[in-house]
């Protein structure tokens, strides 16, 4: 439930503030780096990374996202960099979805799993 939680809150960043590229602190280059770091996320659920580690990535996101707010960019100018990034927002956003309801579905037989052991046996 955290993780949804989490991605809703990332989705909603990207769709309202923007994402980011390296060590570029323009605009452009903020959302670049949101954009990799979403990517990383996605990475690191897909491949079953520490609780820690997904953390440490979702506070580099806020770290990037905070950034962008600073900039304190117009409605205007904010959809403007969703628009140039479109499609590179859209494929880390649904990556990170996908990765994260596979986690879930895993989580979710895990549990159905240990109650079903907790049951008793005829």
């Amino acid at each position: 439930m955290n993780l949804i939680k989490t991605l809703t809150a990332v989705l909603l960043v990207v769709t309202s503030v923007s994402l980011s590229g390296c060590a570029d602190n323009s605009p452009d280059g903020l959302v670049k780096q949101q954009i990799s770091q979403m990517n990383r996320l996605a990475d690191a659920i897909e491949s079953k990374k520490s609780a820690e580690t997904i953390e440490s990535i979702k506070s580099d996101m806020k770290a990037v996202t905070d950034k962008l707010d600073a900039l304190d960019l117009s409605p205007k100018e904010k959809a403007d960099l969703i628009s140039a990034n479109q499609e590179e927002i859209r494929k880390a956003s649904e990556r990170m979805m996908k990765n994260a309801m596979e986690m879930m579905k895993h989580e979710q037989g895990n549990a159905a799993n240990k109650l079903k052991d907790l049951m008793p046996s005829n």
